[in-house]
C-alpha cells in the first residue's frame, strides 16, 4: 500500500508541475504577440488577426491552457488522495483513450498521409500513438480501478460535486 500511495502522489506531483509550467507558458506565449507586432524585432507585414503566425500563437495558448486546466486539478486531487481526484483521473484517462482511439483510426484511414510517409515513419507514429494514447492510459485506468488504489482515496470533508458524479458521467462532460 505504501508503494501504491507513493506512486499516486508521484503522478499527482508530475501532473501539478506540468500544469503549473503550462500555465506559465500561457503568459509567456502572450508576450510573443509583442515580438511580432509593428515596430518590434520580428515584425512582418500582415501580422495580425487572420495571419498564420497569429493563429499559431493562439493555438499554442489554447493548448497550454487546456493542459494547465486539466493537470492542476488532477495533480491536486492525486496529491491529496481525495475521491474527486480519483473520479477526475478516471474520467480524464478514459477521455484520452477515446480520443486516442479516434486519432489512430483517423491516421490509419488517411491514405494520402500514409503514402507520403515512409513505412518506418508510419510505424514510429503508430507506436507512439498506441503507447501514449492507448497503452499508458489503459494501464493507469486498471491501476486506479484496483480496490487497493480505490481504498487510498478518501471522501472530502465538504460536499463536493465531483465526488457525487461517476467517472462515466465526467468522461462524457470532458468529451
Amino acid at each position: 500500500m505504501a508503494k501504491r500511495k507513493i506512486f499516486i502522489k508521484t503522478i499527482g506531483l508530475l501532473l501539478l508541475v506540468t500544469g503549473l509550467l503550462s500555465l506559465f507558458l500561457v503568459f509567456a506565449e502572450f508576450t510573443s504577440f509583442y515580438a511580432f507586432s509593428e515596430g518590434s524585432k520580428f515584425h512582418y507585414d500582415g501580422f495580425g488577426f487572420g495571419s498564420l503566425m497569429f493563429a499559431f500563437i493562439v493555438s499554442n495558448v489554447m493548448a497550454y491552457f487546456t493542459i494547465a486546466a486539466s493537470c492542476i486539478p488532477l495533480g491536486i486531487g492525486n496529491l491529496a488522495l481525495k475521491k474527486w481526484g480519483l473520479n477526475l483521473s478516471l474520467a480524464f484517462l478514459r477521455t484520452i483513450l477515446i480520443i486516442g482511439a479516434t486519432i489512430i483510426i483517423s491516421f490509419l484511414f488517411s491514405f494520402d498521409l500514409i503514402k507520403i510517409l515512409e513505412p518506418y515513419q508510419t510505424l514510429i507514429i503508430l507506436a507512439f500513438l498506441l503507447i501514449f494514447s492507448i497503452g499508458l492510459p489503459f494501464v493507469l485506468v486498471k491501476f486506479y480501478l484496483n480496490p487497493k488504489s480505490e481504498r487510498l482515496f478518501e471522501n472530502s470533508d465538504f460536499d463536493n460535486y465531483f465526488e457525487k458524479q461517476s467517472p462515466e458521467k465526467l468522461t462524457i462532460i470532458l468529451l
